[in-house]
């Protein structure tokens, strides 16, 4: 009788054994399993914020692109004549002889941006937040509140400053412009040439 006994907690042991062998077998195939589905979720987690982190950019740029589309204007003088006219954030332009300048029924965005053909002189509304930009061809004057006058030529174009900065840049020609200075910008060449001068004649009308 004890025999039986004793083989029956034998066998009782083996299973038992058995038991504990498959289920850490089974644990132990079930671990790369977890492993897996938790990369899952975090690769789902990465892609849906980088999802929507671009959702976030286009819309942004959508969003700019409708507050900076406007309506342009263009006023034009003819030969002998010259106009003066207000912007809309109460920049003053003098219009010389025989010029052109485009420019926006109203100025939006954090951009203030012309097109001039011609010669033009410019007191720039002072706002610190949205620089002005003056196009002429490739070459670009910018100012915040300052006083200059541009004058463009097939080959030249000049900028003279008599109050205020201005930025002039050129594809990778850049200078500063002070008070008194002036920029002579050879469309042939791409070189500038910055020389000393007595704004009175560029301004005297104003």
């Amino acid at each position: 009788m004890e025999q039986e006994r004793d083989d029956s907690v034998y066998r009782a042991q083996n299973v038992a054994s058995a038991t504990d062998a498959t289920i850490h077998v089974a644990t132990q195939q079930q671990k790369p399993v977890r492993k897996f589905f938790q990369r899952k979720r975090i690769f789902t987690s990465i892609i849906l914020f980088l999802s929507a982190g671009i959702a976030i950019f286009l819309l942004g740029k959508y969003t700019e692109y409708r507050s900076y589309h406007v309506t342009f204007q263009e006023k034009h003088t003819l030969p002998g004549q010259q106009t003066i006219f207000t912007l809309s954030d109460g920049s003053i332009v003098e219009l010389h002889n025989e010029a052109t300048l485009r420019y926006p029924e109203e100025f939006k965005g954090f951009r203030r941006e012309v097109y001039l053909q011609g010669e033009a002189t410019f007191e720039i509304e002072r706002d610190s937040l949205r620089p002005f930009t003056i196009h002429t061809h490739e070459f670009r004057t910018t100012g915040i509140g300052t006083s200059l006058n541009i004058k463009t030529t097939a080959d030249i174009i000049t900028v003279s400053v008599a109050k205020g900065i201005a930025h002039v840049e050129a594809g990778d020609n850049m200078q500063i412009v002070l008070p008194k200075e002036k920029i002579s910008y050879s469309r042939i060449t791409k070189k500038m040439i910055k020389a000393n001068v007595d704004t009175t004649h560029e301004f005297a009308s104003r």
